[in-house]
């Protein structure tokens, strides 16, 4: 049990530093291709359709989605996401605030794991219910194909 606390401890304060040791180097990424992978405020880009495509990751893009279908499915994703942020943001700021502090606070880092661990179930729970929620929107014979090409994805 201690030693599972202990090595908790020493990867969040290795990716911790790790974190910073990648912020003071200039954090500067590209893609695969070689192109920026940063908007033009500093932000990173969030891929080739900007995050509104994700139904095609979920395993819904061989599915013949009307455009009903796909806008309702970047709607719920778009929701999920925004809630996602929140809990990423409030997350960094704490980090921030344990790392630049003159002593490190071991209970207040164990508290963040934790938090991050409940963070992380909250949000795979919140993507199980947007997944959920996008089933829910297809027909009948849309359910069923996807089914299929679930099975079949399964077997390779």
């Amino acid at each position: 049990m201690k030693t599972k606390k202990i090595g908790a401890i020493l990867l969040a304060t290795t990716l911790s530093f790790a974190g910073i040791s990648y912020a003071m180097a200039g954090n500067h990424q590209e893609s695969k291709n070689g192109q920026d992978c940063h908007n033009q405020s500093g932000e990173m880009k969030q891929g080739r359709h900007n995050g509104k495509m994700k139904h095609q990751r979920m395993g819904f893009s061989k599915l013949d989605l009307s455009d009903s279908q796909k806008q309702q499915m970047q709607d719920i994703m778009s929701v999920a996401k925004e809630e996602n942020k929140d809990m990423i943001s409030t997350h960094k700021a704490e980090m921030q605030m344990l790392m630049s502090s003159e002593t490190f606070d071991e209970a207040k880092a164990k508290e963040l794991i934790n938090n991050q661990q409940v963070q992380k179930a909250e949000k795979h729970l919140k993507m199980m219910k947007a997944k959920h929620q996008m089933f829910q929107l297809l027909t009948e014979e849309q359910k069923t194909q996807y089914s299929e090409l679930k099975s079949q994805r399964h077997n390779r």
